[in-house]
C-alpha cells in the first residue's frame, strides 16, 4: 500500500486557483470547535484532509480566526489541533468553516490522511463515486 505521504504528493493538478496538495474525502468524523473563551459545540465533517477540514454547523466566525480543533476519528485516538478559519459558507441559521490546519505534527498528518486514504478505498471497493479531490493545497 503506498504511504498517504507518497499518494498526497502524486496528487496535482494545474489550476492556480486550488491548490491542495491532500486527498481530501467525505468521511464519518466529528470535530469539537473552541474559541480561546467558549467550547463552541461539536459538528460533523462534510469532508477533510490533512491539511484541513469543511466544518458544518457551526456558528459563524471571521476568516483568520484560530480556533482549537479536538478531531474525533473512528478508530484513531482524538486529535488537538489549531486551525485557521479561511472560508465561511451560510448555511441557513448555521455556516460551514473551511478550516486550514496550522503546524501539524508529521505523525498527527499521516493519521489524518491514512484515514482519508481509508475511506476513499472502501468507497472505492463499493464501486462508488470517491469525491476525490486531488488538487494541491
Amino acid at each position: 500500500m503506498a504511504s498517504a505521504r507518497s499518494v498526497a504528493s502524486s496528487a496535482s493538478t494545474s489550476s492556480n486557483t486550488d491548490r491542495r496538495r491532500h486527498a481530501r474525502a467525505a468521511v464519518v468524523a466529528r470535530a469539537s470547535l473552541y474559541s480561546a473563551e467558549d467550547h463552541l459545540g461539536a459538528f460533523p465533517l462534510e469532508n477533510l484532509c490533512a491539511g484541513g477540514a469543511l466544518v458544518v454547523g457551526a456558528p459563524p466566525a471571521p476568516p483568520g480566526a484560530r480556533l482549537i480543533v479536538v478531531l474525533v476519528l473512528a478508530e484513531r485516538p482524538p486529535m488537538r489541533l489549531i486551525g485557521e478559519v479561511v472560508r465561511v459558507e451560510r448555511r441557513g441559521d448555521a455556516c460551514a468553516l473551511a478550516l486550514s490546519f496550522r503546524a501539524v505534527p508529521v505523525a498527527m498528518e499521516d493519521l489524518i490522511q491514512d484515514a482519508v486514504l481509508e475511506e476513499l478505498a472502501a468507497e472505492k471497493a463499493d464501486g462508488g463515486d470517491t469525491g476525490v479531490d486531488f488538487a494541491t493545497d
